[in-house]
């Protein structure tokens, strides 16, 4: 299986490829890359064409996704366009707000402060609480809380309000996120009810289908540069691709790199099929437990296929397995998942 079954997908894939290959460093200053992706569409991707967007769908998300993780580009994307974006989209002050976000001129962040570690409250139009970790660099937060009726609701928080205190806090990738915590911080209400529940599971899951896209775009970058660098490398007048066992280990690679692409695509497919949120939840959990099983695999050896070159800050090839293991961390890697299959109803694993 494929992530790529359009044309238009393979246009997006190629078009994104040349400007990550040529796009500016982070050396050249924070939000180049971002403002490009503005300027391609890409943020716009999976909005309404009424607010300027392209109306595409989770498969477009993952191609975008797995491209900017093979040029290791962890831009806020899922956070902005995924999470944030995809929560407001049927508020009142949609239509501003992300005809501002597809033009790279605001990013949104979640602070789920509903489920997980995070725990925020709401006293009329007043919040207070904390989320561990939020996206940085975030102008906006659309934060999950609970008001005293024990109603769940989404705020619209300004990131630079009063009672709104960012720490930051740097990942092992070398990510800037922030830790929140929120002190009577004013916010403007943008729905309410049950139905914030599940469109908060449904966004979720949605993120979570585009970091695996993502790690898997980084493992195909991770296998490519082993491959390349077997075929190149020679020790005793002969490549280190004549050798039979590392034949077999590069082939290992592959192989477990092809499982775990056939499961992104079966979530991605399933996510756009239909709402049925026990089938969605399966496949994501299906695919997060073999994509982070690959990375398990891949990453390590990568590395030792690269021998004392892999372990040089100057390779690319560690900071490539650095970003795929946090995204295996932030996802809670195969235990979340097995936990989460587990727990899904029998009927549905066994369609």
């Amino acid at each position: 299986m494929t992530l790529i079954e359009t044309e238009e997908q393979t246009l997006l894939r190629d078009m994104l490829r040349r400007y990550l290959a040529d796009a500016p460093s982070p050396a050249d200053g924070p939000g180049a890359v971002w403002q490009g992706l503005a300027d391609l569409g890409v943020l716009a991707l999976p909005m309404a064409e009424s607010a300027g967007g392209s109306g595409c769908g989770m498969a477009e998300l993952a191609v975008a996704m797995s491209e900017l993780g093979r040029a290791l580009r962890p831009e806020p994307f899922v956070a902005c366009v995924v999470q944030g974006a995809g929560l407001i989209e049927a508020s009142p002050v949609a239509a501003g707000l992300l005809t501002e976000v597809g033009a790279g001129r605001l990013v949104l962040a979640l602070a789920d402060g509903l489920s997980g570690p995070g725990q925020v409250t709401a006293t009329g139009d007043r919040l207070r609480g904390s989320v561990p970790q939020v996206a940085g660099g975030a102008g906006r937060l659309v934060v999950a809380a609970r008001d005293a009726a024990d109603v769940p609701g989404l705020w619209l928080v300004e990131a630079g309000g009063p009672g709104v205190v960012l720490a930051p806090v740097t990942g092992p990738d070398g990510i800037v996120r922030a830790a929140l915590r929120l002190d009577d911080a004013p916010g403007l209400l943008l729905s309410a009810g049950d139905g914030v529940k599940a469109a908060l599971a449904a966004v979720q899951d949605r993120a979570t289908i585009c970091h695996l896209a993502e790690a898997l775009g980084v493992m195909d970058a991770v296998l490519e540069m082993t491959v390349a660098h077997l075929t190149t490398r020679h020790q005793f007048g002969r490549p280190l691709a004549a050798c039979q066992v590392l034949q077999h280990r590069a082939a290992e690679m592959f192989v477990e790199l092809e499982l775990a692409r056939s499961m992104l695509a079966h979530a991605v497919a399933v996510e756009g099929a239909g709402p049925d949120a026990a089938d969605r939840a399966a496949a994501v959990a299906v695919a997060q437990l073999r994509i982070c099983r690959a990375i398990r695999h891949l990453g390590p050896e990568a590395i030792q296929l690269h021998g004392g070159m892999g372990m040089a800050w100057e390779t690319r090839v560690g900071h490539l397995f650095k970003r795929a293991l946090a995204i295996d961390l932030m996802l809670g890697g195969e235990g979340a998942a097995l936990d989460r299959l587990t727990a899904t109803p029998a009927p549905v694993l066994m369609d």
